[in-house]
């Protein structure tokens, strides 16, 4: 199985906070079989130097790498990033935020008020190459609201994600992604975890609880998705429904 969006580096952002913790969720990852993993640290064009974060990144990564060589644990380890959307990435040179050996951006959009400019940044992404992901979309008060913003993402060019303690958790909350996974809004079902306790990694009762909603056809598409965007490929997926009525 395949996770795209998790907090594991050690002491870089609101994760993980030191190696101990990190190794510990690697080990929970690992037990409930995700064999593929892209760490995604967040990052601010806004308030980060992007060289400071690389450099910040690659030091926390060793510990990470060292500890899958020694342990023999049988996964495959990429880093990336959990960018901030802003128009100021498209002045960056912003092949070092994609998974590794890839083009696919991991993006998260601000938490309260869609910016006007979102598909135009989005779309100027994939001008240069970039296949950008969006983070979490069921998250945001504006999609809530008004789930058909998520089309407005898609026919930008971009593949949505869903966290799995959005499924696993509240009942609401997971009604709401079970109606975006009806409408074929969701491409990616990722654990985003940040520590053992408060946020553990979930992905695979996420998916199981998809598959009893649905089925294995459903559940073994998401998990293709992730792996096509693991290897930097782009996922062929079918257009999305329009959700015509939510409450």
């Amino acid at each position: 199985m395949t996770d795209l969006h998790c907090h594991i580096l050690p002491a870089i952002d609101d994760g993980a906070k030191n190696a101990k913790v990190s190794m510990e969720l690697l080990q929970m990852q690992n037990d409930a079989g995700i064999t593929d993993i892209v760490c995604t640290p967040h990052f601010n064009p806004d308030s980060q130097n992007l060289e400071d974060f690389i450099d910040k990144r690659y030091r926390s990564a060793r510990y990470l790498a060292d500890y899958v060589f020694r342990s023999e644990l049988p996964v495959r380890l990429k880093f990336g990033a959990e960018v901030r959307i802003s128009p100021t990435i498209l002045d960056l040179d912003f092949l070092p935020l994609c998974f590794q050996k890839t083009k696919v951006m991991l993006l998260e959009m601000p938490r309260t008020l869609r910016p006007q400019w979102d598909t135009n940044v989005i779309y100027q992404l994939t001008l240069g190459g970039v296949i950008p992901l969006i983070a979490h979309i069921e998250r945001y008060p504006y999609v809530q609201k008004n789930p058909n913003i998520a089309l407005d993402w898609i026919e930008a060019g971009a593949y949505l994600q869903v966290n799995a303690d959005s499924i696993v958790g509240d009942t609401m909350q997971r009604n709401f992604v079970y109606r975006l996974i009806k409408h074929g809004v969701v491409h990616v079902i990722a654990s985003d975890t940040h520590s053992p306790d408060k946020r553990p990694p979930q992905l695979t009762k996420a998916m199981r609880l998809i598959t009893r909603k649905f089925d294995n056809a459903v559940c073994g598409k998401l998990e293709c998705n992730a792996q096509s965007l693991f290897n930097g490929d782009a996922p062929d997926v079918e257009q999305p429904v329009p959700i015509s009525k939510w409450f």
